[in-house]
Protein backbone atom coordinates (compact mmCIF):
# COMPACT_ATOMS: atom_id res chain seq x y z
CA UNK A 1 0.00 0.00 0.00
CA UNK A 2 2.15 3.35 -1.12
CA UNK A 3 0.61 7.09 -1.27
CA UNK A 4 -0.36 6.75 -4.48
CA UNK A 5 -2.82 3.70 -3.96
CA UNK A 6 -4.24 5.96 -1.60
CA UNK A 7 -4.98 9.07 -4.03
CA UNK A 8 -6.16 6.26 -6.69
CA UNK A 9 -8.65 5.13 -4.05
CA UNK A 10 -9.86 8.58 -3.67
CA UNK A 11 -10.06 10.09 -6.85
CA UNK A 12 -12.57 9.00 -9.93
CA UNK A 13 -11.25 6.29 -12.14
CA UNK A 14 -8.91 7.94 -14.93
CA UNK A 15 -10.57 7.63 -18.39
CA UNK A 16 -9.26 5.63 -21.33
CA UNK A 17 -6.12 5.51 -19.39
CA UNK A 18 -5.06 9.02 -19.74
CA UNK A 19 -4.14 11.10 -16.94
CA UNK A 20 -5.40 14.79 -15.63
CA UNK A 21 -2.16 16.91 -17.31
CA UNK A 22 -2.57 14.84 -20.88
CA UNK A 23 -6.64 15.35 -20.57
CA UNK A 24 -6.45 19.24 -20.05
CA UNK A 25 -3.50 19.30 -22.58
CA UNK A 26 -6.50 17.92 -25.26
CA UNK A 27 -9.13 20.06 -23.95
CA UNK A 28 -6.23 22.70 -24.64
CA UNK A 29 -5.48 21.97 -27.92
CA UNK A 30 -9.44 21.89 -29.36
CA UNK A 31 -10.18 25.10 -27.99
CA UNK A 32 -7.26 26.69 -29.47
CA UNK A 33 -7.80 24.87 -32.93
CA UNK A 34 -11.73 26.76 -32.20
CA UNK A 35 -10.48 29.77 -31.51
CA UNK A 36 -8.02 29.62 -34.89
CA UNK A 37 -10.92 29.11 -37.37
CA UNK A 38 -12.89 32.07 -35.41
CA UNK A 39 -10.26 34.50 -35.56
CA UNK A 40 -9.73 33.65 -39.05
CA UNK A 41 -13.07 34.66 -40.35
CA UNK A 42 -13.43 38.64 -41.91
CA UNK A 43 -16.98 38.08 -42.73
CA UNK A 44 -17.99 39.27 -39.37
CA UNK A 45 -18.05 42.84 -38.61
CA UNK A 46 -15.27 43.35 -36.14
CA UNK A 47 -12.63 40.51 -36.25
CA UNK A 48 -12.34 38.34 -32.96
CA UNK A 49 -9.20 39.18 -30.86
CA UNK A 50 -9.13 36.44 -28.17
CA UNK A 51 -10.63 33.22 -26.88
CA UNK A 52 -11.20 33.12 -23.60
CA UNK A 53 -11.77 29.71 -21.35
CA UNK A 54 -14.32 30.27 -18.73
CA UNK A 55 -15.21 26.90 -16.79
CA UNK A 56 -12.47 24.61 -15.13
CA UNK A 57 -13.73 21.44 -17.59
CA UNK A 58 -11.50 23.25 -20.02
CA UNK A 59 -8.53 22.13 -17.29
CA UNK A 60 -7.07 19.93 -15.28
CA UNK A 61 -9.04 21.41 -12.29
CA UNK A 62 -11.78 19.91 -12.90
CA UNK A 63 -12.97 16.47 -10.61
CA UNK A 64 -13.81 14.43 -13.44
CA UNK A 65 -11.78 14.19 -16.22
CA UNK A 66 -13.64 15.81 -19.44
CA UNK A 67 -13.11 12.84 -21.43
CA UNK A 68 -15.39 11.24 -19.67
CA UNK A 69 -18.57 13.11 -20.42
CA UNK A 70 -17.69 11.98 -24.14
CA UNK A 71 -19.75 9.17 -25.92
CA UNK A 72 -17.62 6.47 -27.37
CA UNK A 73 -20.85 6.78 -30.29
CA UNK A 74 -19.77 10.17 -32.41
CA UNK A 75 -23.47 10.88 -33.16
CA UNK A 76 -24.39 10.67 -29.57
CA UNK A 77 -21.02 12.71 -27.83
CA UNK A 78 -23.25 15.95 -27.91
CA UNK A 79 -25.53 14.78 -25.63
CA UNK A 80 -23.48 13.70 -23.36
CA UNK A 81 -20.72 16.65 -23.33
CA UNK A 82 -20.96 18.95 -20.58
CA UNK A 83 -21.30 22.82 -22.07
CA UNK A 84 -17.54 24.61 -22.08
CA UNK A 85 -18.00 27.85 -21.37
CA UNK A 86 -15.83 30.30 -23.48
CA UNK A 87 -15.54 34.02 -23.84
CA UNK A 88 -14.66 36.18 -26.92
CA UNK A 89 -13.53 39.65 -27.69
CA UNK A 90 -13.75 41.70 -30.44
CA UNK A 91 -11.92 44.60 -31.59
CA UNK A 92 -13.06 48.01 -29.89
CA UNK A 93 -15.26 50.49 -31.58
CA UNK A 94 -17.30 53.28 -30.81
CA UNK A 95 -20.81 51.75 -33.10
CA UNK A 96 -22.00 49.34 -30.56
CA UNK A 97 -25.80 50.95 -29.26
CA UNK A 98 -25.74 53.05 -26.30
CA UNK A 99 -29.32 51.55 -25.85
CA UNK A 100 -29.12 47.82 -23.93
CA UNK A 101 -32.17 46.27 -25.36
CA UNK A 102 -30.81 47.46 -28.73
CA UNK A 103 -27.15 46.46 -28.05
CA UNK A 104 -28.74 43.04 -26.91
CA UNK A 105 -29.71 42.16 -30.18
CA UNK A 106 -27.26 43.36 -32.60
CA UNK A 107 -24.68 40.60 -30.07
CA UNK A 108 -27.35 38.17 -31.21
CA UNK A 109 -27.28 39.35 -34.96
CA UNK A 110 -23.08 39.09 -34.21
CA UNK A 111 -23.35 35.64 -32.97
CA UNK A 112 -25.76 34.15 -36.04
CA UNK A 113 -22.91 35.68 -38.12
CA UNK A 114 -20.76 33.78 -36.89
CA UNK A 115 -22.80 31.02 -36.79
CA UNK A 116 -23.14 31.34 -40.53
CA UNK A 117 -19.81 31.60 -40.87
CA UNK A 118 -18.91 28.22 -38.79
CA UNK A 119 -21.64 26.42 -40.94
CA UNK A 120 -19.70 26.75 -44.05
CA UNK A 121 -16.39 25.35 -42.19
CA UNK A 122 -18.75 22.09 -41.79
CA UNK A 123 -19.38 23.02 -38.06
CA UNK A 124 -23.04 22.91 -36.42
CA UNK A 125 -23.80 26.02 -34.23
CA UNK A 126 -26.86 27.48 -32.55
CA UNK A 127 -27.78 30.68 -30.97
CA UNK A 128 -29.10 30.31 -27.76
CA UNK A 129 -31.17 32.74 -25.39
CA UNK A 130 -30.54 32.01 -21.55
CA UNK A 131 -32.02 33.50 -18.42
CA UNK A 132 -31.60 37.52 -17.71
CA UNK A 133 -31.81 36.91 -21.95
CA UNK A 134 -28.21 36.67 -22.16
CA UNK A 135 -27.86 35.72 -25.68
CA UNK A 136 -24.60 32.65 -26.01
CA UNK A 137 -23.89 30.45 -29.15
CA UNK A 138 -23.56 26.68 -28.70
CA UNK A 139 -20.63 24.85 -30.95
CA UNK A 140 -20.25 21.55 -31.64
CA UNK A 141 -16.51 20.85 -31.93
CA UNK A 142 -14.32 18.07 -31.74
CA UNK A 143 -16.97 15.85 -29.85
CA UNK A 144 -17.54 19.09 -27.28
CA UNK A 145 -19.98 21.47 -27.01
CA UNK A 146 -19.00 24.99 -26.66
CA UNK A 147 -21.10 28.09 -24.94
CA UNK A 148 -19.72 31.09 -26.72
CA UNK A 149 -20.61 34.33 -25.25
CA UNK A 150 -19.59 37.70 -26.46
CA UNK A 151 -17.93 40.25 -24.23
CA UNK A 152 -18.78 43.94 -25.02
CA UNK A 153 -17.32 46.56 -22.67
CA UNK A 154 -19.91 49.16 -23.51
CA UNK A 155 -22.57 46.60 -21.75
CA UNK A 156 -21.34 47.03 -18.64
CA UNK A 157 -21.49 50.63 -18.84
CA UNK A 158 -25.21 50.29 -19.57
CA UNK A 159 -25.55 47.85 -16.75
CA UNK A 160 -24.56 50.02 -14.69
CA UNK A 161 -21.38 48.62 -12.36
CA UNK A 162 -22.77 48.42 -9.23
CA UNK A 163 -25.62 46.78 -9.76
CA UNK A 164 -26.68 43.45 -9.96
CA UNK A 165 -26.49 42.56 -13.48
CA UNK A 166 -23.36 44.44 -13.53
CA UNK A 167 -21.60 42.74 -11.07
CA UNK A 168 -22.55 39.47 -12.27
CA UNK A 169 -21.30 40.83 -16.24
CA UNK A 170 -18.51 42.12 -14.66
CA UNK A 171 -17.64 38.26 -12.76
CA UNK A 172 -18.56 35.99 -15.30
CA UNK A 173 -17.25 38.08 -18.50
CA UNK A 174 -13.76 39.97 -17.22
CA UNK A 175 -12.93 38.36 -13.88
CA UNK A 176 -13.71 34.64 -14.17
CA UNK A 177 -11.84 34.07 -17.50
CA UNK A 178 -8.65 35.86 -16.28
CA UNK A 179 -8.96 33.82 -12.88
CA UNK A 180 -9.58 30.44 -14.55
CA UNK A 181 -6.15 31.67 -16.66
CA UNK A 182 -4.36 32.50 -14.34
CA UNK A 183 -5.13 30.11 -11.54
CA UNK A 184 -4.59 26.87 -14.21
CA UNK A 185 -1.11 28.02 -14.55
CA UNK A 186 -0.30 28.83 -11.01
CA UNK A 187 -1.87 25.00 -10.34
CA UNK A 188 0.44 23.52 -13.25
CA UNK A 189 3.55 25.46 -11.78
CA UNK A 190 3.54 23.69 -8.30
CA UNK A 191 4.43 19.98 -8.57
CA UNK A 192 0.92 17.79 -7.13
CA UNK A 193 -1.12 21.35 -7.66
CA UNK A 194 -3.45 19.94 -9.60
CA UNK A 195 -4.42 16.11 -8.09
CA UNK A 196 -4.25 18.05 -5.03
CA UNK A 197 -7.04 20.20 -6.42
CA UNK A 198 -9.33 17.44 -7.79
CA UNK A 199 -8.93 15.58 -3.88
CA UNK A 200 -10.36 18.49 -2.46
CA UNK A 201 -13.35 18.52 -4.96
CA UNK A 202 -13.69 14.83 -4.22
CA UNK A 203 -13.21 15.09 -0.56
CA UNK A 204 -15.85 18.10 -0.74
CA UNK A 205 -18.11 16.36 -2.56
CA UNK A 206 -18.45 12.90 -0.65
CA UNK A 207 -19.44 15.64 2.40
CA UNK A 208 -21.96 16.81 0.53
CA UNK A 209 -20.21 20.52 0.61
CA UNK A 210 -19.89 21.04 -3.23
CA UNK A 211 -22.98 23.43 -3.64
CA UNK A 212 -21.60 25.87 -1.04
CA UNK A 213 -18.27 25.83 -2.39
CA UNK A 214 -18.29 26.96 -5.61
CA UNK A 215 -15.62 25.70 -7.84
CA UNK A 216 -13.66 29.70 -8.55
CA UNK A 217 -14.22 30.23 -4.48
CA UNK A 218 -12.81 26.80 -3.66
CA UNK A 219 -9.96 27.03 -5.99
CA UNK A 220 -9.05 30.24 -4.65
CA UNK A 221 -8.75 29.31 -0.99
CA UNK A 222 -6.82 26.29 -2.24
CA UNK A 223 -4.25 28.73 -3.83
CA UNK A 224 -4.18 30.49 -1.15
CA UNK A 225 -2.49 27.68 0.52
CA UNK A 226 -0.03 27.06 -2.44
CA UNK A 227 0.95 30.90 -2.40
CA UNK A 228 1.40 30.91 1.45
CA UNK A 229 2.62 27.38 2.62
CA UNK A 230 3.69 28.89 6.07
CA UNK A 231 3.39 27.43 8.73
CA UNK A 232 5.11 25.06 6.46
CA UNK A 233 8.64 25.58 5.32
CA UNK A 234 8.37 24.68 1.88
CA UNK A 235 5.63 23.59 -1.04
CA UNK A 236 3.68 20.55 -1.18
CA UNK A 237 5.27 17.93 -3.36
CA UNK A 238 2.58 15.94 -3.88
CA UNK A 239 -1.50 15.76 -4.16
CA UNK A 240 -1.72 14.17 -1.14
CA UNK A 241 0.50 16.39 0.72
CA UNK A 242 -1.35 19.16 -0.69
CA UNK A 243 -4.94 17.70 0.07
CA UNK A 244 -3.82 17.47 3.54
CA UNK A 245 -1.98 21.21 3.77
CA UNK A 246 -5.88 22.50 2.56
CA UNK A 247 -7.51 20.78 5.23
CA UNK A 248 -5.27 21.89 7.57
CA UNK A 249 -5.81 25.65 6.38
CA UNK A 250 -9.62 24.94 6.23
CA UNK A 251 -9.37 23.60 10.12
CA UNK A 252 -7.64 25.95 11.68
CA UNK A 253 -7.72 29.75 9.72
CA UNK A 254 -9.83 32.07 11.49
CA UNK A 255 -11.79 33.41 8.71
CA UNK A 256 -14.67 35.35 11.33
CA UNK A 257 -11.40 37.89 11.90
CA UNK A 258 -9.40 37.09 8.90
CA UNK A 259 -9.69 37.81 5.12
CA UNK A 260 -8.43 35.40 2.38
CA UNK A 261 -6.01 37.34 0.27
CA UNK A 262 -4.43 35.47 -2.67
CA UNK A 263 -2.35 37.04 -5.07
CA UNK A 264 -3.61 35.62 -8.20
CA UNK A 265 -2.06 37.23 -11.15
CA UNK A 266 1.13 38.26 -9.44
CA UNK A 267 0.03 42.01 -9.07
CA UNK A 268 -0.70 42.20 -5.35
CA UNK A 269 0.82 45.69 -3.82
CA UNK A 270 0.52 47.02 -0.36
CA UNK A 271 -1.51 49.14 -1.52
CA UNK A 272 -4.32 46.50 -2.84
CA UNK A 273 -3.40 44.58 0.52
CA UNK A 274 -4.41 47.06 2.67
CA UNK A 275 -7.48 48.20 0.44
CA UNK A 276 -8.43 44.49 1.08
CA UNK A 277 -7.92 44.60 4.77
CA UNK A 278 -9.85 47.78 5.25
CA UNK A 279 -12.89 46.19 2.95
CA UNK A 280 -12.83 43.12 5.26
CA UNK A 281 -13.04 45.05 8.53
CA UNK A 282 -15.72 47.54 6.91
CA UNK A 283 -17.80 44.66 6.02
CA UNK A 284 -17.51 43.31 9.36
CA UNK A 285 -19.07 46.54 10.77
CA UNK A 286 -21.26 46.67 8.55
CA UNK A 287 -22.53 42.93 8.60
CA UNK A 288 -21.46 40.94 11.53
CA UNK A 289 -23.55 38.31 10.53
CA UNK A 290 -22.36 38.12 6.86
CA UNK A 291 -20.77 35.29 5.34
CA UNK A 292 -17.64 34.10 7.25
CA UNK A 293 -15.60 33.48 4.76
CA UNK A 294 -13.97 37.11 2.75
CA UNK A 295 -11.97 36.31 -0.18
CA UNK A 296 -10.18 38.94 -1.91
CA UNK A 297 -7.38 38.98 -4.80
CA UNK A 298 -5.32 41.12 -7.18
CA UNK A 299 -7.80 41.64 -9.18
CA UNK A 300 -11.12 42.00 -7.02
CA UNK A 301 -10.27 43.94 -3.59
CA UNK A 302 -13.87 44.04 -3.10
CA UNK A 303 -13.93 40.55 -1.03
CA UNK A 304 -18.07 40.43 -2.63
CA UNK A 305 -17.18 39.01 -5.91
CA UNK A 306 -15.80 35.34 -4.65
CA UNK A 307 -17.50 35.42 -1.41
CA UNK A 308 -21.01 35.99 -1.74
CA UNK A 309 -21.70 32.27 -2.79
CA UNK A 310 -19.73 30.90 0.12
CA UNK A 311 -20.74 28.74 3.27
CA UNK A 312 -22.74 30.18 6.24
CA UNK A 313 -21.44 30.10 9.81
CA UNK A 314 -23.15 26.74 10.23
CA UNK A 315 -21.65 24.69 6.84
CA UNK A 316 -18.04 25.75 7.54
CA UNK A 317 -18.06 24.46 11.31
CA UNK A 318 -19.11 21.32 9.42
CA UNK A 319 -16.60 21.02 6.91
CA UNK A 320 -13.77 22.68 9.79
CA UNK A 321 -15.16 19.44 11.83
CA UNK A 322 -14.99 16.76 8.94
CA UNK A 323 -11.00 18.48 7.56
CA UNK A 324 -10.12 18.07 11.45
CA UNK A 325 -11.43 14.59 11.74
CA UNK A 326 -9.79 13.75 8.60
CA UNK A 327 -6.46 15.15 8.97
CA UNK A 328 -6.57 12.84 12.42
CA UNK A 329 -7.95 9.95 10.72
CA UNK A 330 -3.92 10.21 8.50
CA UNK A 331 -1.84 11.18 11.46
CA UNK A 332 -2.68 7.98 12.98
CA UNK A 333 -1.73 5.60 10.54
CA UNK A 334 -0.81 6.79 7.33
CA UNK A 335 -0.03 3.71 5.45
CA UNK A 336 -3.89 2.87 6.16
CA UNK A 337 -5.29 5.87 4.92
CA UNK A 338 -7.94 5.21 1.98
CA UNK A 339 -11.38 6.10 0.73
CA UNK A 340 -13.12 5.51 4.42
CA UNK A 341 -12.18 9.28 5.07
CA UNK A 342 -14.74 10.26 2.00
CA UNK A 343 -18.00 8.53 4.50
CA UNK A 344 -19.45 11.41 5.56
CA UNK A 345 -22.36 10.86 8.51
CA UNK A 346 -25.49 11.47 7.78
CA UNK A 347 -27.53 10.30 10.46
CA UNK A 348 -28.14 14.04 11.26
CA UNK A 349 -30.30 14.69 8.19
CA UNK A 350 -34.02 14.35 8.12
CA UNK A 351 -33.87 13.52 4.61
CA UNK A 352 -31.35 11.80 2.16
CA UNK A 353 -32.18 11.87 -1.53
CA UNK A 354 -29.64 10.23 -4.49
CA UNK A 355 -30.06 10.91 -7.91
CA UNK A 356 -30.64 8.55 -10.26
CA UNK A 357 -27.12 8.59 -12.55
CA UNK A 358 -29.07 9.10 -15.94
CA UNK A 359 -30.58 12.37 -14.19
CA UNK A 360 -26.92 13.33 -12.08
CA UNK A 361 -25.46 13.36 -15.69
CA UNK A 362 -27.99 15.02 -18.02
CA UNK A 363 -27.14 18.61 -19.21
CA UNK A 364 -30.18 21.32 -18.92
CA UNK A 365 -27.63 23.51 -20.84
CA UNK A 366 -26.62 22.30 -23.70
CA UNK A 367 -28.98 23.79 -26.44
CA UNK A 368 -31.75 24.98 -23.86
CA UNK A 369 -31.88 28.31 -22.19
CA UNK A 370 -30.52 26.79 -19.05
CA UNK A 371 -27.17 26.21 -18.43
CA UNK A 372 -27.43 24.83 -14.78
CA UNK A 373 -27.17 20.83 -14.67
CA UNK A 374 -29.66 18.77 -13.51
CA UNK A 375 -28.21 17.86 -10.00
CA UNK A 376 -27.59 22.11 -9.50
CA UNK A 377 -30.70 22.91 -10.73
CA UNK A 378 -32.66 20.73 -7.93
CA UNK A 379 -30.37 21.57 -5.32
CA UNK A 380 -31.39 25.64 -5.97
CA UNK A 381 -34.98 24.81 -6.04
CA UNK A 382 -34.81 22.74 -2.46
CA UNK A 383 -32.29 25.65 -1.53
CA UNK A 384 -34.77 28.38 -2.34
CA UNK A 385 -38.09 26.61 -1.37
CA UNK A 386 -36.58 25.76 2.04
CA UNK A 387 -35.14 28.83 3.19
CA UNK A 388 -35.41 29.55 6.69
CA UNK A 389 -37.12 26.20 7.19
CA UNK A 390 -33.91 23.50 6.50
CA UNK A 391 -30.29 23.15 6.13
CA UNK A 392 -30.06 21.72 2.67
CA UNK A 393 -26.37 20.20 1.55
CA UNK A 394 -25.24 18.43 -1.71
CA UNK A 395 -22.81 16.40 -3.44
CA UNK A 396 -22.18 13.69 -6.21
CA UNK A 397 -25.15 12.10 -6.59
CA UNK A 398 -26.81 13.10 -2.93
CA UNK A 399 -28.90 15.90 -1.58
CA UNK A 400 -29.59 15.86 2.15
CA UNK A 401 -32.33 17.70 4.26
CA UNK A 402 -31.64 19.03 7.40
CA UNK A 403 -35.26 20.57 9.33
CA UNK A 404 -34.10 23.04 11.60
CA UNK A 405 -35.56 22.57 15.00
CA UNK A 406 -38.45 24.77 16.31
CA UNK A 407 -37.84 26.57 19.36
CA UNK A 408 -41.32 26.25 21.94
CA UNK A 409 -41.85 29.69 22.77
CA UNK A 410 -44.46 30.91 25.63
CA UNK A 411 -48.13 32.20 24.46
CA UNK A 412 -48.27 36.01 25.07
CA UNK A 413 -51.22 38.01 24.95
CA UNK A 414 -50.76 41.86 23.86
CA UNK A 415 -54.12 42.92 22.99
CA UNK A 416 -57.33 41.23 23.94
CA UNK A 417 -61.21 42.70 22.78
CA UNK A 418 -64.59 41.50 24.46
CA UNK A 419 -67.81 41.92 22.37
CA UNK A 420 -71.53 40.98 23.64
CA UNK A 421 -74.57 40.70 21.86
CA UNK A 422 -76.80 43.78 22.06
CA UNK A 423 -80.63 43.63 23.79
CA UNK A 424 -82.86 43.74 21.02
CA UNK A 425 -81.01 42.77 18.29
CA UNK A 426 -79.86 39.57 16.82
CA UNK A 427 -76.53 41.25 14.87
CA UNK A 428 -75.30 44.00 16.56
CA UNK A 429 -72.70 43.47 19.34
CA UNK A 430 -70.75 46.27 21.89
CA UNK A 431 -67.49 45.98 23.45
CA UNK A 432 -67.45 44.34 26.51
CA UNK A 433 -66.34 45.59 30.25
CA UNK A 434 -65.57 43.27 33.01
Amino acid sequence: HTLQSSIDLLLPAEVFGLSSNTVALSETKSLDSLAKILKKFREIPLPITSVSAVTTPLSSLHLRLPSAELAVDEEKRSLFSTAREVVMEVESSNKWPFELDALKKVKAAYLLRIGECLSKEGVDSEVVVEEGDSVALDVLWEGRIYRLFLRVDRELTLLKEKTFAGQQYKRDMILLPTLTSALHSAFLSQPGACGAIRLVKRWMESHLLTAHFPSPSLELLFAHTIKHAQPFTCAAATPLMGFLRFLFFLSTHDFEHYPVVVDVGETMTVEKEEECLRNFSQSRKAQPTSKPIFICTDQDTSGQTWSSELPSKLVLKRAQVLAKKTIEFYLEDPSSFDSSCLDTPLSTFDIVARLDEDVRHSDWGLLTPERRDAFTAIFQQLQADLDGVALVMGGGNTIAVAVKPRQPQAMQIEHCAFTRPVKGSSTEVQPHTA
